[in-house]
This record gives structure tokens, C-alpha cells and sequence, in this order.
């Protein structure tokens, strides 16, 4: 919950001074967010790093590292 509220006040606070000054913008929406936590029990992305460090989910880690791998060749293809 404190990552989304975070995440929209800070679009909120973008937009706006971006609309006041005409500047164009695009917002990303990460799969995944790494940081400090701001509640005592783990959200849903420090669950998703801690089994990723602790080899709880392997086959994802191999996921990921093909995915970077893939678009790394692809951008060197440009």
C-alpha cells in the first residue's frame, strides 16, 4: 500500500508541474520496486528479491537474466 500512495502523490505532484510548465512527460510502471520498507511485513516486490536472493525461485531469476540478455544482443543489432 505505502509504495502505491508513494508512487501516485509523486505522478500527481509530476503531473502537475509538468502541465504548469508544457513540458511533455511519460510515466513507467516497473514490475518491480527495490528500497527501504516503510511497513514492518514485506509487500509483494521485498517477497519477490528476498526469494530470488535465498534460491526460493530460481526459475525466475533464469527468466530475468535471458530477458536482459535478449534485449542487450537486440540493442547491439541496431
Amino acid at each position: 500500500m505505502w509504495y502505491q500512495f508513494a508512487k501516485t502523490s509523486a505522478e500527481e505532484a509530476a503531473t502537475k508541474f509538468l502541465t504548469e510548465n508544457n513540458i511533455d512527460y511519460v510515466v513507467m510502471n516497473p514490475a518491480v520496486a527495490i528500497g527501504p520498507l516503510l511497513q514492518s511485513e514485506l509487500n509483494e516486490s521485498s517477497t519477490l528479491i528476498l526469494n530470488l536472493i535465498n534460491g526460493t525461485n530460481i526459475y525466475l531469476l533464469l527468466k530475468i537474466l535471458l530477458i536482459c540478455f535478449k534485449r542487450v544482443k537486440t540493442s547491439k543489432n541496431k
